[in-house]
């Protein structure tokens, strides 16, 4: 697959969401100027899609992932399977993603949605404690006369909330400000509480849409303010 951005964009991330990619799913990212790729500012290698998820005494020896430290495929069944990838900036306008899912039971790779940022913003200042993840049911329970409980199962809704009060004045509005300007409560946003933290990044990041667009504060003397909750997306 070759996305053309239009022009030449800083990256630092390429995001696949919602796939149906297999525990032995592999993949290679490459990104050039050109549109042949003959003088590619980046190239991932081949890569494993799904990267640890566990530190060897979350696992028993015995168990199908000891080896790996990843998902097994019954706990891939109920998570949402996406891809984040982080690298260096550099400049491109032609990625190119090419996946080697051969093992794949349902026969083809799919993807919902293809996220490539042209815009990327790191904090100056790290949110406040208190930082929450959570999951919301979207479980329907119902009960019988006879008093039998009964349940239609849904995937979980991730959602992750947040508040700033150290931004200088100009990431208050540069930043927070215009992001939600442009994507209002319908647009598409990912945040990864720690892109480093390579074991829990699969479990933390959350791409999905603001909830509301809360007010820019001027927090204390100098400095603004603002929260934002991000819930993620099927």
């Amino acid at each position: 697959m070759v996305f053309d951005l239009g022009r030449v964009y800083p990256l630092e991330q390429v995001n696949l969401i919602n796939t149906n990619a297999s525990e032995s799913c592999e993949y290679d990212i490459t990104a050039s100027v050109n549109v042949d790729f003959s003088s590619p500012v980046l190239d991932t290698a081949r890569t494993f899609f799904y990267p640890q998820v566990y530190v060897p005494d979350d696992v028993e020896f015995e168990d199908d992932n000891w080896y790996t430290l990843t998902y097994t495929a019954e706990e891939l069944s109920r998570e949402q399977r996406n891809l984040y990838v982080n690298f260096p900036k550099v400049y491109a306008r032609y990625v190119r993603v090419r996946v080697y899912d051969s093992g794949n039971v349902d026969g083809f790779f799919s993807i919902g949605r293809v996220f490539i940022p042209k815009k990327v913003w790191q904090f100056e200042y790290n949110y406040n404690y208190g930082a929450q993840l959570s999951l919301e049911s979207n479980v329907l329970s119902d009960k019988s006369l006879g008093g039998v409980a009964y349940f239609e199962e849904h995937p979980q809704t991730k959602v992750f909330s947040f508040e700033l009060s150290w931004l200088t004045p100009q990431e208050a509005y540069s930043k927070a400000y215009e992001i939600m300007r442009s994507q209002d409560t319908s647009g598409e946003v990912l945040i990864l509480p720690d892109k480093t933290d390579s074991i829990n990044l699969f479990r933390n990041a959350v791409y999905g849409r603001m909830r509301q667009l809360n007010p820019v504060n001027a927090a204390v003397f100098g400095y603004y303010g603002t929260s934002f909750q991000i819930e993620g997306l099927r």
